[in-house]
């Protein structure tokens, strides 16, 4: 496995950027791509109006315990384990096919 870069395209949903919720939901996506989520019903980051473009350093910076994922592969998605850590498990081929330029 190889540490994703600092620039690595990471969209978050606008709670996590406005800093009102924790990241919970983290998906390496067939495109290269992190996206995060705060977990919300109200968050869907194939919503243009409900995302934001930053890069994964940035992320790593304000949320230290997201350094447990520097190697997350792709196909692959994190949940927040409430107890501590994180669980992963590979994404189904539905969510492999998921591009964020659509």
């Amino acid at each position: 496995m190889v540490r994703q870069p600092a620039n690595l395209e990471t969209f978050i949903c606008r709670h996590i950027f406005r800093g009102e919720r924790p990241v919970t939901y983290v998906f390496h996506s067939a495109d290269g791509s992190l996206s995060m989520t705060c977990g919300g019903q109200d968050c869907d980051v194939t919503d243009v109006d409900n995302c934001k473009l930053v890069g994964l350093g940035h992320m790593r910076r304000n949320e230290r315990k997201l350094s447990e994922l520097e190697w997350l592969p792709k196909h692959f998605e994190a949940f927040n384990n409430p107890k501590g850590g994180w669980v992963l498990t590979p994404l189904t081929n539905e969510e492999k096919s998921y591009d964020h330029s659509h």
